[in-house]
């Protein structure tokens, strides 16, 4: 019992420490969306159901997820990434703004598609919907290089002025599988860290 009362103790004083942590997270900003249906009938041109639309929600997934998470947990959260001038990103920014996230960090580009997986889900009323699709929308392979090449450079900037600022200890935190605005700044920003 007492080793457990102290690795709690020790626990707590890690969570106490998040507030005074600053986390420069570059990351691919997913918008989640969700839409439930409820099944209405079967349809007669194929063998797939009909659904009664019920709601829509758009939250934050895949790096904008972590980035929210670490806010939760009252870390000072500096993101770095890409969104485009579409609903899902203004939602993702808006989202950050919630929590008092700075956004200076993330691009806001016309031509950039914000990486958004719509998951279509069925039910009925007071039931747990049941995934029956998933659609995603991504940028087009290399249309987006200029607004790499500019994230990179905010990413440069964000970074020196929280060194500047905090001195705090930093961290960059990639989320795993998109990798589309990630990649090639975190390689070329290493090389000229050093």
């Amino acid at each position: 019992m007492t080793k457990h009362i102290k690795e709690n103790g020790r626990l707590w004083k890690i969570v106490e420490s998040f507030p005074k942590l600053t986390v420069t997270v570059l990351a691919d900003l997913v918008a989640d969306e969700f839409v439930f249906g409820e099944i209405s009938r079967v349809s007669r041109e194929a063998p797939v159901l009909i659904l009664k639309h019920r709601d829509r929600k758009i939250v934050p997934g895949g790096g904008a997820n972590a980035i929210c998470n670490l806010a939760d947990l009252g870390v000072n959260v500096l993101p770095v990434g890409i969104v485009g001038d579409d609903e899902p990103g203004r939602l993702l920014l808006r989202a950050f703004r919630h929590k008092r996230i700075p956004v200076s960090g993330v691009l806001k580009d016309k031509s950039y598609t914000t990486v958004t997986k719509t998951r279509i889900l069925a039910g009925f009323a007071h039931t747990a919907g049941q995934q029956v699709v998933r659609l995603d929308r991504e940028p087009a392979e290399g249309d987006h290089a200029t607004a790499r090449r500019e994230c990179r450079d905010r990413r440069v900037e964000t970074y020196a002025c929280e060194r500047r600022q905090r001195r705090n200890h930093e961290k960059e935190m990639t989320q795993s599988g998109e990798g589309r605005a990630v990649e090639d700044h975190l390689a070329g920003q290493r090389k000229n860290d050093r």
